[in-house]
């Protein structure tokens, strides 16, 4: 972006990439032929039917695109207030001007419901809070989809909800889990260079910052979001990482959300926190989607990834 900038002598939007994919639309958008209002990005084929929102993020759900786009025309939403993120901590949005910004669009490209959303990671908080701005302004939201969505557990409530789930658990197996999250914790102060909880480019010094201090921001904002989130009365499906629930058995199998998502139904894929959106596990999350997503929306159980095999739980 900086190099066209250069070349070009004028300023684009961060987006800019995401809604114009080729070369002869960005040269349309920089002539000022296109429409300079951002959207959300379609990542289907499809040009008709029932649309499916995802929010904080793009290229990272081409696949569940592809799989879904049978039944489905799914955007992608991004807005610029997501760079805010990779800033500082100390610059961290509040999650409901975040979902704010992602409630605009959506209105701009859908101005009233059913509406069907989905998040991954921090993008499952805000689209839980997407979810609560359009339902406080009377329209119906039909579906929230999840994917390993966690809420943050701090201070003495975090404490005591850890202590209870630990509590049952034989001595001969609390020690050594005592034990491994001791050792865990002492090779990341240990570390010389720090790492996101999930790093995809751990190995890469220039993205691997990036993620750290995205990862840092979310974390103040999730933290933020515990004083203020609402109970929610419509249906959520929740989505775990089977390998992350294996690793740490310790941590709440609902992230945290059984108190709050009034109607929630939780699904276990066997993949790690990364790679629930990468294939072969995608095919399973689209088939998750797929049936929980609600009778009124036709063909939902044509969608074409295979049915998910007896691990997943519903």
């Amino acid at each position: 972006m900086l190099q066209l900038e250069r070349v070009l002598g004028m300023a684009l939007p961060a987006g800019t990439l995401f809604q114009c994919g080729s070369v002869r639309a960005l040269a349309a958008y920089t002539e000022g032929h296109a429409a300079h209002d951002p959207r959300p990005v379609n990542l289907s084929r499809r040009r008709s039917g029932p649309r499916l929102f995802m929010v904080a993020g793009v290229h990272v759900y081409r696949e569940l695109a592809r799989r879904l786009e049978d039944t489905f025309q799914v955007f992608a939403v991004f807005t610029g207030c997501e760079l805010t993120l990779l800033s500082s901590a100390n610059q961290s949005p509040r999650v409901e001007d975040l979902a704010r910004d992602y409630l605009t669009l959506i209105r701009r490209e859908q101005p009233h419901g059913p509406y069907y959303l989905g998040g991954t990671s921090f993008g499952g908080i805000l689209v839980y809070e997407v979810a609560q701005q359009l339902a406080r302004a009377g329209e119906q939201v039909a579906f929230v989809g999840m994917i390993d969505a966690m809420l943050p557990e701090n201070g003495i409530l975090g404490w005591v909800a850890r202590a209870r789930r630990l509590a049952p658990l034989p001595l001969r197996e609390l020690v050594p889990l005592v034990h491994d999250r001791m050792r865990v914790k002492l090779l990341r102060a240990l570390r010389r260079r720090r790492a996101a909880e999930f790093a995809k480019y751990q190995d890469d010094e220039r993205f691997s910052a990036m993620e750290i201090l995205r990862a840092d921001a979310q974390r103040v904002s999730a933290d933020a979001y515990m004083q203020t989130i609402a109970t929610l009365d419509v249906p959520v499906a929740l989505i775990i990482s089977g390998t992350r629930i294996s690793a740490n058995p310790h941590k709440a199998r609902d992230c945290g959300w059984q108190p709050y998502a009034r109607r929630l139904s939780i699904h276990e894929v066997e993949a790690d926190h990364l790679a629930l959106l990468e294939e072969p596990s995608v095919a399973e999350v689209a088939a998750i989607f797929a049936r929980a997503l609600p009778a009124t929306t036709p063909r939902a159980a044509h969608a074409h990834p295979p049915e998910p095999d007896a691990s997943t739980v519903s």
